[in-house]
C-alpha cells in the first residue's frame, strides 16, 4: 500500500500556499529579530569595556545610540570624552584659595576621586585634595601654628615649627631668628610682623604649586592618553564583534529552522491539483 492521494482544487492549494507564506514571513521576521536583539545584547555585555572605563557621558548605552552613529563617530566621541576629562582635571588643579574651597571644586574633586577610569594610585593621592589644595592648606596650617606659638610666648615651640620641611624651604636662617624673636616684641609690632610672615608663606606656596602640579599631572595625562586609545579600540572592536556574533546566531538559527522545515515537508503527502472545471467534470 502507498500513501493516500487526495485530489485538491488548484484554487484551494494556491490560497493555502499564499497564506502560509505570509504567516511564515511575518513570524520568521519576528523570530529573527528577537534572536538578533538577544544575541546583540549578550554580545555587547561580553565585548564592551566595563562602564567604569568610560568617561562620564562618553558613550551612552543602548542600541538606539549605536545604530545612529558610525564607528568613526563613536571613536571621536570617546576620545572627546577623555579630552574633556583631562581639561577638567587641569582646571581643577589650577584652583587656588577660596575657589579651591568652593562647593563646586569640592564636588569636582569628589567626582575625580570616585572615577574608576583613573588608576587607584592617583585617586588615593587626590583624596586629600589637589597638590595646590594640599600645599595651600599646609602653609596655612603652618602660619596658624607659628602665630599661635608666638602669641603664647613659647619660643621653643616656634623654633620646632620653623624646623619643619615647609618652613625650611620658606625661611632663611635670619628670618627664622626674627620670627623666634617676635615672642619678646610688643603686640602691635608682633601683629605687623606676623602679617608679613603670612605674605611670605603665601609666596612660598605660589612657588611650590607649579612643580607639584606638573609632577602629578604628567602621569595622569599619560594614563588618560593610554586609556583613551585602549577604550576607543575596545569599543569599536567590540561593536564590530557584537554585530558579527549576533548575525552569526541568526544564521545558525535560520539554518536549523530550514532543516526542520525540510524534514517536515517530507511528511506532507503529494497531492494531485486540478482546476475548477476539472473538479466539476469529476463530480458529474
Amino acid at each position: 500500500t502507498g500513501p493516500i492521494t487526495v485530489i485538491t482544487p488548484v484554487g484551494q492549494a494556491t490560497s493555502a500556499s499564499q497564506f502560509m507564506r505570509q504567516i511564515g514571513g511575518a513570524v520568521g521576521a519576528a523570530v529573527a529579530g528577537a534572536i538578533f536583539t538577544a544575541a546583540l545584547s549578550a554580545a555587547f555585555v561580553a565585548n564592551m569595556p566595563a562602564s567604569g572605563a568610560l568617561p562620564k557621558g562618553a558613550v551612552p548605552s543602548g542600541q538606539s545610540h549605536l545604530s545612529s552613529k558610525g564607528l568613526s563617530e563613536m571613536r571621536a566621541e570617546i576620545e572627546s570624552g577623555f579630552d574633556q576629562k583631562a581639561a577638567s582635571i587641569e582646571k581643577l588643579f589650577a584652583l587656588r584659595g577660596s575657589e579651591a574651597q568652593s562647593p563646586e571644586a569640592r564636588a569636582s574633586l569628589a567626582s575625580l576621586v570616585n572615577d574608576l577610569s583613573l588608576p587607584a594610585e592617583y585617586r588615593f593621592r587626590l583624596a586629600a585634595g589637589t597638590p595646590a589644595m594640599q600645599i595651600d592648606s599646609g602653609f596655612l596650617s603652618l602660619g596658624d601654628a607659628i602665630e599661635k606659638a608666638v602669641d603664647s610666648g613659647d619660643a621653643r615651640a616656634v623654633a620646632a615649627l620653623l624646623a619643619s620641611p615647609q618652613a625650611v624651604s620658606s625661611f632663611s636662617a635670619e628670618q627664622k631668628a626674627q620670627v623666634v624673636g617676635l615672642v619678646h616684641t610688643p603686640p602691635a609690632v608682633r601683629a605687623q610682623a606676623l602679617a608679613g610672615m603670612r605674605v611670605g608663606l603665601s609666596h612660598a606656596a605660589d612657588a611650590a604649586v607649579p612643580a607639584a602640579n606638573a609632577a602629578s599631572l604628567t602621569p595622569i595625562r599619560e594614563s588618560l592618553a593610554k586609556a583613551k586609545k585602549e577604550v576607543a579600540d575596545q569599543v569599536v572592536g567590540g561593536t564590530r564583534a557584537s554585530f558579527s556574533d549576533a548575525i552569526h546566531h541568526v544564521w545558525i538559527a535560520s539554518i536549523v529552522i530550514m532543516i526542520l522545515m525540510f524534514l517536515f515537508t517530507l511528511l506532507v503527502p503529494n497531492l494531485i491539483l486540478r482546476s475548477k472545471d476539472e473538479d466539476a467534470i469529476q463530480k458529474t
